[in-house]
C-alpha cells in the first residue's frame, strides 16, 4: 500500500487487442491521465463498468456507496495490471 487514497477517474476505451484467447490488452484514454500516478512496478487499477447501457457512472461513488448498491445495480468491477503508462 502506498498510503494514497483511492481516486476515481473517468475514461473511455481507446483500443482493445486480443493477445490470447483469455487475455485482452485495453488502452484507456481520457483527461484523467494528467492526474494519474503511474509510477512503480506491478501497478493495478480497478475498472468500474456499467452493468447495463442506461447506467451512468458519472456520480463518482465512494467504495462504501458501491458496496451498498443492490447486486443488480452495482457496476461490474475488474482488476487490470498496468503494462505501460504514456501520459
Amino acid at each position: 500500500m502506498t498510503g494514497r487514497p483511492a481516486r476515481l477517474f473517468s475514461a473511455h476505451v481507446g483500443r482493445t487487442t486480443q493477445l490470447t484467447p483469455h487475455l485482452i490488452r485495453v488502452t484507456l484514454r481520457g483527461d484523467f491521465l494528467t492526474a494519474f500516478v503511474g509510477d512503480g512496478p506491478d501497478r493495478q487499477i480497478e475498472l468500474l463498468m456499467p452493468r447495463h447501457p442506461a447506467q451512468s457512472l458519472d456520480a463518482s461513488p465512494t467504495p462504501r456507496q458501491l458496496r451498498e448498491l443492490p447486486d443488480a445495480e452495482r457496476p461490474v468491477m475488474r482488476t487490470y495490471t498496468i503494462r505501460s503508462y504514456d501520459p
